[in-house]
C-alpha cells in the first residue's frame, strides 16, 4: 500500500464533508435491466453499509453503471418519493397536474402515487410559488423527509416539547414541527452535537435509506412464512404469514398487499398495527395480541378475523371494514369508528366487543352473533345507521339522524335486542338500606359498598436454582395474560436477560397456569457461569400481565439474581517439604472444601493419607502415614466418584491421575531458569519457567528490555514454577527481548530452608510473536540542517506502514524541543501504534546552525543601472535591495536577478537617474545568510553620465483573477507622442522563460496572460523611439493565487447517451459548463454550427438527418431541431467536432452519443 505523507505542522483534526452532488435519475440503472447484487464497490467501509446492503438485496435501491450506489450523493424529492413508494408498494395512482411535471418525465407515475397516498400535494401560489409545483428535482431537506415519513407511517407526537432541545427550532417550518417531533419521540432521527436540527439541510442517499429503514424495520416483500423478534415490521405483499413473531414496536401492513391474504399466528405487537392493505377474506389473526390496530384502506373494505385466543386493546377504523371475532371470544376489545369514516363506509361487527365508540357518521352492520357491551355515538356522528341482528346492552346517543333496526333514535340511552332498539330509563337510588330504588329500578342496589380492586399485581420474589437452569417468579396475587381472568403467561410476557460474566442467555421458556401466583422460567445458558452474571426478569410491557380484576402489572419493576459459579476447579501442584515430611501440601486454583480424604491416593510409595486440614482454602494439607524420605518419587491421583472435594459454589473437582509430587525433603538445590518466552496470544507478557515450584511476593530484582529499552513491569503472577510478568509494552515480531535477575529479589523454592533463585545473566527471551512493528520512514534529510532565524520549525513529515494495517496515517510528531532561536542539536520524535497496540518510534536530528551576515559588492556601474553581487542566499525567505538617492530616504530598488555561478548572486539595479550618487543596502530574512534589519555596511556607487539620451523608468504592477494575470505598466506605451514600442515580452524571472509577447496598441497599459505559474515576472520592452526610450526591463512583480484552468468545457447532451423512449418531436441540446468561442477567438454564431454538428440515423455511417441549429446568448447551449419528426424506434447518432474552445484557449474534443426514439 502506498504510504501517505504526514505533515507534522498540520495539527488540527479534519472534518468529514459530505458532497452534495445532484443525482440525475436518468443516469440510474433500470431495475429491469441490471442486477444490483454486486453493487457494493463504494459501501464496504460506509457507516450505512448494513442498511444499504439490505436495500440492495431487496431491490429497494438501484446502482449506477459503474457498480456504485454513491451513498454520499444528495437525493431529490422525486427520488425520495420513489424509495417510499417501493417500501409501501403503493398501487393507487391519482390524476395530477403540476406545472413542473410532464407525462413523459421518469417520475410522473411516482408523483402520481405519492399524491394518491396522501403524503404530498405540492406547492401553490399561497406558498410563494408562481404556479402549482411539486419541485421533483429539488434536493430533499431533513424537515421534508421527516414530514413524508410521519405521514406515510402514521406517526403522531404526544407533544412538541422535544423541539425545544434545538437552538434552531424556530427554523423548522410550521408544517413540519409535529412530524419532526413524532420521529424524534421514537428516536428514528436525531439532531446534531451542537444542539441544532438543521431542518433545511439536504440529506444524502445513505441518510435517506437510514431514515426510512429506522421506521420500516424488517421488510417482508415476498410471500412466505416468517418468524423472529424485531422492533418494527413492514409487509408490502400478499400471502405472508407471521408465525410466533414478537414486534416490540409497530407493524405495517401496506397497500402493496392489495386484496391478498395475510396470516398473523402467535404474533405479539406492543406498538401500533397499521393496516392499509387486504381484502374481504384477508387478515386472519390467531393466538395473537395487539395494543392498537389502525385500519385505513380507502376504496375497499378489509376483513379482520380474530380467533377466540386473540386480543386487541383497541381497533381504530379510519375506513370501512369488517371486524369478526370467533364465537366464544371473551377477551376485551374496544372499537373506534373514526371521524373520517363517511356515512357510506360500511363497518361490519361480528362477535363480542367491549365498547364501540362511533365518532363519525357510519353505516354499521351487525348480525345475530354480535354482542356489544356499550356503544357511544358521539355528537359528530350524525346519520349513523345500525342494521342487522345482535344485542347492544347500552347505546348512548348524542347525535341526530341515528337509526337502529330502522327505528329513529333520539338522544339518550337505548338498548338493542335482536336488532330491535328500545329506549331505556335510568333511575338513581339513594337508599342506603339495601332496598330497591324507586322508578322501576327493579332489583339493583346502587348503594353497594364493595370497594373496587385497583391494586396492581407485583413480582414479589424470584428464586434461582443452583444449577442456573430455572427461576421461579412469585407474584403478589393470581395472574393472567389477559385482562379478563384468562390466558397463561408465555415468553411474550417477559423480558429475560443475563449481564456480566462469561455465560450468556441462549433462550428460555415459560411454564404457568392461568390464575396461578407463580411462573417458572426455564433457562438455556450458553457457556460456563463464572459467578459474575446477573439474571434480570421484567414484564415485557404494561399490557403483559394482569390480575383477576384486570389491573395490569407495571413494566418498570424487575427481579434479579446472581448466577451460581459453574467453573470446574483445577489441581495445581502437590509437594512435601523438608520441614514436615509427613505433610502433603496440595494447591488448587481456588478455595476448596471436603468432608474426608476419600478418592485421593498416592502412587509409587506405600503411604496412606490419614487426615486433612485447610478445608475452605486454596491449599489443603494432608497428613501421611509416614515421613517421606529424600529422593522418593511418587504421584497423587483423585477419583471424583469416591471423593467429596468441591469448590465453595459446589462444583466438584474432576478426576486426575498420577500428578507428580515435588519432594523437597533434604532439598538444598536452588531453582534455575528453564525457559523464558513471549507468545503471540499475550504479546505484553513475559513467562519465566523455573526448575521447580517457587514462592515470591513481588518482581524485585528482574529487569526486562525490549529493543534495548528497559520496560516497566505492571504486574507479576505466580503459578507453581511459572512467573508471568505483564509489561507496559506490546512486543512485536523480531523485537530483541531480554531478562535478567540480579539476585536481590525474594524468589525462593519451597524447601524447609528455602533456596533462593540464582542470578540470571541477561538472557534472550524466546519471541514467538508474529505481529510486526510498524515501520516509520522519514521524509527529507536526516539530520536536517536549519539556521537560527527565529522562524518556526516546519517538519518534513513521515510515513508509517504496517504488515497487517497497511498505511497508518495517525503519527504523533513531537517537535517541541526544536528552538530556532538558539544554535544547537535537537531531536524530533515520531510515534505510531498499530491496531494490536504495537508501538514504533523513530527520531530525526535537527541541527540549528548560526547565521552569517550577507555582504554586498558593486560589480559595475552604467548611466542608469548598477550591478551588485552577494553570496548565494541559502534558505532565504526574503531578499530586498534598498537605495538612497543623494543621501535621501531608502526605497526599494527595481532589480533584475541573474545567477552568475555556484556561490554568488548578481543583481542589476535599474531605472537609476544618471549623474546621481546612490547608497545601497540589503535586507535578508531567513536562511544561512541573515540580517534582521538593514545591513550596517553600505556601498556608494555614482552612476555614469550619458548626455545624449534621456532615460525614464517604467513601473509594473500585477492583478490576478482566477486563471488570468493582468500586468499593468505605469506609463502609456505607444502614446501618440511616441508610437515606437514594437514588442513587449512577459518574462518569468524564476526561469527566464518568455511566457507571452505583445505588439502594443496605442495607449495600451494592460497585458492579460492566462494559465501561467505563480512566481516572479517582469516585462522586457523593445523601444526604437527617439524622444523617450523605454527599452529595458521593468521591476519584478510577484504573481500569486493564480489557479490555472487547462480543462476543456464539459459537454452534456440531452437526451443522454443510450437514452431510450425519446419522443419523436424532441429537440437535441448540447450544453457546455462555460461559454465557448471559435478556435480563432471569434464569437460563435448560428451560421458556424452546421459545419461542426452531425445528426445521422443509426451511427456515424448512417443517413444524414436534416436539421437547424442555434446557440443561445450565453454561448453555452446549442439547440438542434430536426426539420421533421424523428422516426419511431430508431437509433440516432449526434456528434460535435473539436471546433470550439473556452476563453482560456481550452478546446473541446470531438464527442458523440446515440439515443433511441419511442416505439409506436
Amino acid at each position: 500500500m502506498e504510504s501517505k505523507r504526514i505533515c507534522a505542522f498540520l495539527l488540527s483534526a479534519t472534518m468529514l464533508i459530505t458532497s452534495t452532488v445532484s443525482v440525475n435519475a436518468d443516469n440510474k440503472v433500470n431495475a429491469t435491466n441490471v442486477e444490483t447484487a454486486n453493487v457494493v464497490s463504494d459501501i464496504s467501509d460506509h457507516w450505512a453499509k448494513a442498511e444499504l446492503s439490505k436495500w440492495l438485496d431487496k431491490a429497494l435501491i438501484k446502482g449506477y453503471e459503474d457498480d456504485t450506489v454513491k451513498p454520499n450523493n444528495s437525493i431529490t424529492r422525486a427520488e425520495f418519493f420513489a424509495l417510499v413508494n417501493r417500501v409501501f408498494n403503493f398501487k393507487d395512482s391519482a390524476s395530477i397536474s403540476f406545472d413542473d411535471v410532464k407525462s413523459e418525465d421518469w417520475y410522473y407515475d411516482i408523483i402520481s402515487k405519492a399524491v394518491a397516498a396522501g403524503y404530498t400535494k405540492g406547492y401553490s401560489q399561497s406558498d410563494g410559488y408562481s404556479g402549482h409545483v411539486v419541485l421533483p428535482n429539488n434536493n430533499i431537506t431533513r424537515s421534508e423527509a421527516a414530514t413524508i415519513l410521519a405521514r406515510t407511517f402514521e406517526l403522531v407526537a404526544t407533544s412538541q416539547t422535544s423541539l425545544n432541545n434545538f437552538t434552531d427550532n424556530s427554523s423548522i417550518p410550521d408544517y413540519a414541527k409535529a412530524n419532526v417531533a413524532a420521529l424524534l419521540e421514537k428516536s428514528y432521527i436525531k439532531g446534531y452535537e451542537d444542539k441544532t436540527f438543521k431542518a433545511s439541510n439536504n440529506i444524502t442517499r445513505a441518510e435517506a435509506v437510514k431514515m426510512i429503514d429506522n421506521v420500516m424495520g424488517e421488510l417482508y416483500s415476498t410471500e412466505g412464512e416468517y418468524t423472529g423478534t424485531y422492533k418494527n415490521v413492514t409487509v408490502n405483499t400478499s400471502d405472508v404469514t407471521l408465525k410466533n413473531e414478537i414486534i416490540t414496536g409497530d407493524l405495517y401492513l401496506t397497500q402493496g398487499i392489495g386484496d391478498g391474504d395475510i396470516t398473523l399466528d402467535g404474533v405479539t405487537v406492543t406498538g401500533d398495527t397499521v393496516i392499509k392493505g387486504g381484502g374481504i377474506n384477508t387478515i386472519t389473526i390467531k393466538n395473537s395480541k395487539f395494543k392498537k390496530i389502525k385500519l385505513n384502506k380507502q376504496n375497499s373494505n378489509v376483513r379482520l378475523l380474530f380467533d377466540k385466543a386473540s386480543q386487541a386493546d383497541e381497533v381504530n377504523l379510519e375506513s370501512g371494514g369488517t371486524i369478526e371475532r370467533e364465537t366464544g371470544s371473551n377477551l376485551a376489545m374496544n372499537i373506534v369508528v373514526a371521524n373520517g369514516v363517511t356515512e357510506n363506509a360500511g363497518v361490519t361487527l361480528r362477535g363480542a366487543f367491549t365498547n364501540v365508540d362511533v365518532q363519525g357518521g357510519a353505516r354499521i352492520v351487525t348480525d345475530a352473533t354480535t354482542v356489544i357491551n356499550s356503544m357511544t355515538i358521539q355528537s359528530g356522528a350524525n346519520g349513523t345507521s345500525i342494521t342487522g341482528g345482535g344485542n347492544i346492552t347500552t347505546l348512548q346517543n348524542s347525535a341526530t339522524g341515528v337509526t337502529a333496526g330502522g327505528t329513529s333514535l333520539g338522544q339518550g340511552t337505548s338498548r338493542v335486542n335482536g336488532g330491535v332498539a328500545t329506549t331505556t330509563t335510568t333511575t338513581t337510588t339513594t337508599s342506603s338500606s339495601g332496598g330497591s330504588g324507586g322508578g322501576g329500578g327493579g332489583g339493583s342496589n346502587d348503594d353497594d359498598d364493595t370497594p373496587t380492586d385497583t391494586t396492581k399485581p407485583t413480582m414479589t420474589n424470584m428464586t434461582l436454582s443452583t444449577s442456573n437452569t430455572s427461576a421461579e417468579i412469585t407474584f403478589s396475587e393470581d395472574v393472567y395474560t389477559n385482562n379478563n381472568e384468562t390466558g397463561v403467561l408465555t415468553i411474550a410476557d417477559f423480558d429475560v436477560s443475563i449481564s456480566g460474566g462469561t455465560a450468556t442467555l441462549d433462550g428460555y421458556t415459560v411454564t404457568h397456569t392461568a390464575g396461578a401466583e407463580t411462573a417458572t422460567i426455564t433457562l438455556t445458558i450458553d457457556g460456563i457461569a463464572d459467578g459474575d452474571e446477573t439474571l434480570t426478569i421484567t414484564p415485557a410491557s404494561a399490557a403483559s400481565i394482569y390480575d383477576a380484576a384486570g389491573n395490569e402489572m407495571l413494566d418498570t419493576q424487575s427481579r434479579t439474581a446472581d448466577l451460581t459459579e459453574k467453573e470446574v476447579p483445577e489441581f495445581v501442584s502437590a509437594s512435601v517439604s523438608d520441614a514436615t515430611p509427613n505433610k502433603l501440601v496440595v494447591v488448587f486454583n481456588e478455595a476448596m472444601t471436603l468432608d474426608d480424604t476419600d478418592g485421593l491416593s498416592l502412587g509409587g510409595v506405600a503411604v496412606d493419607i490419614e487426615g486433612v486440614t485447610g478445608s475452605g482454602s486454596q491449599i489443603l494439607t494432608f497428613t501421611l502415614s509416614r515421613n517421606i524420605v529424600a529422593g522418593e518419587g511418587f504421584t497423587l491421583s483423585y477419583d471424583a466418584s469416591l471423593g467429596s472435594i468441591e469448590d465453595e459454589a459446589g462444583n466438584a473437582l474432576d478426576d486426575f491421575t498420577d500428578e507428580a509430587v515435588t519432594n523437597n525433603v533434604g532439598d538444598d538445590s536452588a531453582p534455575t531458569l528453564q525457559t523464558v518466552t513471549v507468545e503471540e496470544a499475550n504479546p505484553n507478557k513475559v513467562v519465566l519457567t523455573l526448575s521447580e515450584d517457587v514462592q515470591l511476593t513481588d518482581g524485585t530484582g528482574f529487569v526486562i528490555t525490549v529493543e534495548d529499552e528497559e520496560v516497566t513491569v505492571t504486574n507479576v503472577a505466580l503459578n507453581a514454577d511459572e512467573i508471568t510478568f505483564t509489561i507496559d509494552t506490546v512486543v512485536a515480531n523480531l523485537d530483541d527481548v531480554t531478562i535478567l535477575y540480579d539476585g536481590t529479589g525474594n524468589v525462593r523454592d519451597l524447601a524447609e530452608i528455602p533456596n533462593p533463585l540464582e542470578v540470571i545473566a541477561e538472557t534472550e527471551v524466546d519471541n514467538n510473536v508474529d505481529n510486526h512493528r510498524p515501520e516509520i520512514t522519514l521524509e527529507g534529510d536526516n539530520p536536517t540542517v536549519i539556521y537560527a532565524d527565529g522562524i518556526a520549525y516546519i517538519d518534513e513529515g513521515a510515513t508509517a506502514d504496517d504488515n497487517e494495517d497497511g498505511d497508518i496515517e495517525d503519527i504523533d510528531v513531537d517537535a517541541s524541543e526544536v528552538d530556532t532561536d538558539s544554535v544547537g542539536t535537537y531531536t524530533v520524535t515520531y510515534t505510531v501504534t498499530d491496531s494490536d497496540g504495537v508501538v514504533a518510534t523513530k527520531s530525526r536530528t535537527v541541527e540549528v546552525h548560526a547565521t552569517q551576515v550577507a555582504t554586498l559588492n558593486v560589480l559595475s556601474v552604467t548611466a542608469t543601472q548598477v550591478a551588485v553581487s552577494f553570496p548565494e542566499l541559502i534558505g532565504a525567505t526574503e531578499i530586498e535591495i534598498l537605495q538612497s538617492e543623494d543621501g535621501g530616504d531608502y526605497e526599494l530598488s527595481n532589480i533584475l536577478e541573474d545567477e552568475i555561478g555556484d556561490d554568488d548572486i548578481a543583481v542589476t539595479v535599474i531605472n537609476l537617474i544618471p549623474n546621481t550618487e546612490y547608497t545601497f543596502k540589503i535586507i535578508v530574512t531567513g536562511g544561512k545568510y541573515h540580517y534582521d534589519g538593514v545591513h550596517d555596511s553600505t556601498v556608494d556607487a555614482t552612476t555614469a553620465v550619458d548626455d545624449d539620451v534621456v532615460y525614464s523608468s517604467v513601473g509594473l504592477d500585477v492583478a490576478v483573477h482566477e486563471a488570468i494575470a493582468t500586468f499593468t505598466t505605469d506609463v502609456t506605451l505607444n502614446a501618440s507622442s511616441d508610437p515606437n514600442v514594437i514588442n513587449v515580452d512577459i518574462v518569468n524571472a524564476d526561469t527566464d522563460e518568455v511566457v507571452a509577447s505583445f505588439e502594443p496598441t496605442e495607449d495600451q497599459t494592460d497585458f492579460e496572460v492566462p494559465n501561467i505559474e505563480n512566481g516572479h515576472y517582469y516585462i522586457e520592452i523593445l523601444d526604437i523611439g527617439e524622444d523617450i526610450d523605454y527599452s529595458g526591463r521593468t521591476n519584478t512583480v510577484l504573481v500569486e493565487g493564480l489557479v490555472a484552468d487547462f480543462d476543456a468545457p464539459e459537454i452534456t447532451f440531452s437526451p443522454l447517451n443510450a437514452a431510450i423512449d425519446v419522443a419523436i418531436d424532441s429537440d437535441i441540446t448540447i450544453t457546455f459548463d462555460e461559454a465557448v468561442r471559435n478556435l480563432d477567438d471569434s464569437e460563435v454564431v448560428d451560421g458556424d454550427l452546421a459545419a461542426m454538428l452531425t445528426l445521422k440515423e443509426t451511427d456515424a455511417a448512417g443517413a444524414d438527418v436534416a436539421f437547424t441549429a442555434i446557440i443561445d446568448v450565453t454561448k453555452q447551449i446549442i439547440t438542434i431541431t430536426p426539420n421533421a419528426n424523428l422516426t419511431n424506434n430508431q437509433v440516432y447518432y449526434v456528434a460535435i467536432g473539436d471546433d470550439l474552445e473556452d476563453s482560456l484557449d481550452n478546446a473541446i474534443e470531438e464527442t458523440s452519443i446515440t439515443f433511441t426514439t419511442v416505439a409506436e
